[in-house]
């Protein structure tokens, strides 16, 4: 008995060890792959990119108002998906407002260099379609210059704050963030009628049934080991 419990122990113990080795490759893919992806995103938003399709709502605002600002067309398109859902009344928690979403503050520093509303003041200029995007996309320009043309860190600091992003030396640690970025990325793919396998699809989908093979692994191997010390009188066994 003490024979079978001693092989059983030391069986459960290698398991633990395949267990948590078969973890480290998953996590050491699973960032890889993120690597690899972020920077293909960064290399297609750094091109000039084509003109949004006309089938999508504002497509004539966001091209033009893209072009004028360099900024890639599919990234003002992204970002009006993921801030409003091309909603141009749409108002968050935190009071910003419109298509992209644009924070009062951010609005008044844009609007005070470029004179986007024709002298008009009124609340109703945060809803309208083309100096929102027009405000909006000025703003995403300035951030994409800032982090040198990276749109990963520029479209990080549009959803959380250039601080948060400098505070970080890249994107925050905050799941709001990096399922905007998500969002726009699969989101450009679908324009540009790309498959996208985006980071951690497939790879991810491991991680709940290594997390509980893992853990009932543990819970085994504590069991057992309880068992040999009542049957030993000491731990000395192994």
């Amino acid at each position: 008995m003490r024979s079978r419990l001693l092989k059983t122990w030391r069986f459960l113990v290698w398991l633990l060890l395949a267990e948590l080795l078969a973890y480290g490759v998953l996590h050491t893919a699973v960032l890889g792959y993120r690597t690899l992806s972020w920077r293909h995103f960064n290399d297609r938003a750094a091109a000039p990119g084509q003109p949004v399709p006309a089938d999508i709502p504002y497509a004539g605002l966001i091209n033009q108002t893209a072009g004028a600002t360099g900024v890639n067309p599919e990234l003002v398109a992204g970002v009006i998906f993921a801030e409003s859902s091309f909603n141009p009344q749409a108002v968050s928690p935190t009071g910003a407002r419109g298509l992209m979403q644009v924070m009062p503050e951010t609005w008044r520093q844009i609007n005070s260099e470029i004179h986007a509303t024709g002298g008009r003041s009124d609340e109703a200029c945060y809803f309208d379609p083309a100096i929102n995007i027009r405000i909006g996309t000025v703003y995403l320009s300035r951030l994409l210059e800032r982090y040198k043309g990276n749109a990963v860190q520029a479209l990080a600091a549009y959803n959380a704050g250039p601080q948060d992003v400098d505070d970080y030396g890249g994107v925050p640690p905050y799941d709001e963030t990096r399922q905007y970025l998500s969002r726009i990325a699969r989101y450009s793919s679908e324009l540009r009628q790309e498959p996208l396998i985006w980071p951690g699809d497939g790879l991810t989908a491991l991680w709940l049934p290594l997390h509980l093979l893992t853990g009932a692994t543990l819970l085994l191997l504590v069991y057992q080991g309880r068992q040999l010390r009542t049957r030993y009188k000491s731990w000395r066994w192994y």
